[in-house]
């Protein structure tokens, strides 16, 4: 079924077992963070209804924050994909261009040494 750990912990001072799929370092990662906060809000006191309120509100914010972030990194990836793409079609005009222009040469040389050929053949005749 799942494969849950026991992860073992340390919130507000207290040791947590926390059973998660994540790794341990994760786990840890975690609860730094939380430790984190509750430190930079415990300044404002107490453990109160409102300081776990506000705690939570915090939280929450920095999580908006971040889907905000993803949410522009995302389109910034999109906007860059439809360049690329068009960037890519711009090579294919380009590289159609070039064969065509490479045909171009091709049979303006054969016209060039058609016309040398005939130049000499005529400067022949009018010497003789």
């Amino acid at each position: 079924m799942s494969n849950l750990k026991d992860t073992v912990v340390e919130i507000a001072g207290k040791k947590r077992t926390l059973s998660s799929c994540e790794s341990e370092e994760y786990l840890k990662k975690l609860a730094d963070y939380v430790n984190k906060k509750i430190a930079e809000f415990s300044k404002f006191g107490g453990r109160s209804d409102e300081f776990q309120t506000i705690l939570l509100v915090n939280m929450a914010d920095d999580y908006y924050k971040a889907l905000g972030q993803v949410d522009e990194l995302n389109d910034k990836i999109r906007d860059m994909e439809n360049q690329l793409s068009e960037i890519k079609h711009e090579i294919v005009s380009y590289q159609m261009k070039a064969e065509s222009n490479k045909k171009t040469i091709s049979n303006l040389e054969g016209q060039l040494s058609d016309a040398q050929k005939k130049i000499m053949r005529l400067e022949t005749e009018l010497r003789n």
